[in-house]
């Protein structure tokens, strides 16, 4: 307990119950101004899954700029769920818009100085499209609420398939869908929706029983990159909530315990699936060229590669060839050595052709 944590919990336990207080009564409303969302039908998702730090989001952000065949969340989407908010936000956006997009702009500025350092983990911004499990939050049954309290009866949220009550949750997965329909009826009319959700590999089963026409793609990475990447991760989350760490790295073994099962659960769900229903992408082929990979995915879903998309598709694999990262993980300073790594997840190692 240290005064930046303290500080922490006294924002968030006055701020959260007002905030959650304030999006129920706008739900109200939806059912009064809007109450044709009611009728929108679940749409039919492609839910993009796998470990964290596995190329999820690029490919998110890839396939999001095709907005003739699909919609997804953006980030302010995601922190305002009902539509009465959506409607009322979008009006600001248009009148930015009609004054040229001064208001969008310095909104940017404020967040590249705000988040600049964790950008380079993960590029945060209310414009960009994000993980619409964040959805959940609003549930107090989201998964992420355990990098800011790391005790067993949160992590549970990680383990969403096997460790929470049938009827627990079916009432996240019902709570989860009336947020999609309420963003179908926002925004989608006509268009699949477009999910990226590391933490849904680890509900993937309770996903295919709710949308039963949903396709999956599970994003693979190199074990021995993802490990160190995901501790790191979670080490500057615990940074910036708690202000100092104990130790170095604290929480690696249950962080890496977590990745593990990120690998090994979906492959076992997926394996008993059809194959039309899902499909595995390599993050060494969607970085060496996106192109490609976008255009086998395509065929696989049945959808047009339009001339606009294709040409920003070629812009993509050209950002690929240049692209270097900014950081370099490293298990050096880790207690997880990559031997370990090797023996927990030789399946993975010989399944998708990693080596040692």
């Amino acid at each position: 307990m240290t005064p930046k944590r303290a500080a922490f919990l006294a924002a968030f336990f006055v701020l959260y119950p007002a905030l959650q207080g304030f999006h129920r009564l706008c739900f109200l409303l939806d059912d009064l101004f809007y109450p044709q969302w009611r009728k929108t039908s679940d749409p039919d998702p492609v839910f993009i899954i796998g470990n964290p730090r596995s190329g999820t989001t690029l490919l998110h952000r890839i396939l999001a700029r095709d907005v003739r065949h699909f919609f997804t969340f953006h980030t302010w989407e995601i922190l305002f769920p009902a539509v009465t908010q959506k409607k009322f936000l979008s009006l600001f956006g248009h009148l930015d818009r009609r004054m040229g997009g001064r208001l969008s702009q310095a909104v940017q500025e404020r967040e590249r100085r705000l988040y600049g350092e964790f950008n380079k983990i993960h590029r945060l911004g209310l414009l960009a499209p994000e993980e619409d499990d964040k959805l959940l939050f609003h549930h107090c049954s989201f998964h992420g609420l355990a990098w800011f309290f790391p005790f067993e009866e949160i992590k549970r949220f990680h383990k969403f398939d096997v460790a929470m009550p049938e009827e627990e949750k079916q009432r996240v997965m019902e709570f989860y869908a009336q947020c999609l329909r309420r963003q179908a009826f926002f925004a989608g009319q006509g268009r699949r929706l477009l999910s990226k959700n590391p933490a849904s590999s680890l509900k993937v089963d309770s996903l295919y029983r709710r949308f039963p026409a949903c396709r999956v793609i599970y994003m693979v990475r190199h074990p021995l990159e993802v490990v160190p990447s995901t501790i790191n991760m979670a080490h500057a989350i615990w940074k910036r909530t708690a202000g100092v760490a104990r130790g170095a790295y604290p929480y690696q073994e249950g962080v890496y315990e977590i990745v593990k099962l990120f690998y090994e659960y979906p492959l076992s769900v997926l394996d008993q699936r059809a194959d039309e229903s899902y499909r595995y992408v390599k993050y060494e082929d969607l970085v060496r060229n996106p192109q490609s990979v976008v255009n086998d995915l395509y065929g696989w879903l049945s959808l047009d590669v339009y001339d606009d998309f294709q040409r920003i598709l070629e812009e993509e694999s050209a950002k690929a060839r240049g692209y270097v990262s900014e950081h370099i993980y490293s298990l050096d300073d880790m207690a997880i050595s990559p031997d370990r790594i090797a023996k927990d997840l030789s399946n993975v190692f010989r399944r998708f052709s990693y080596e040692l």
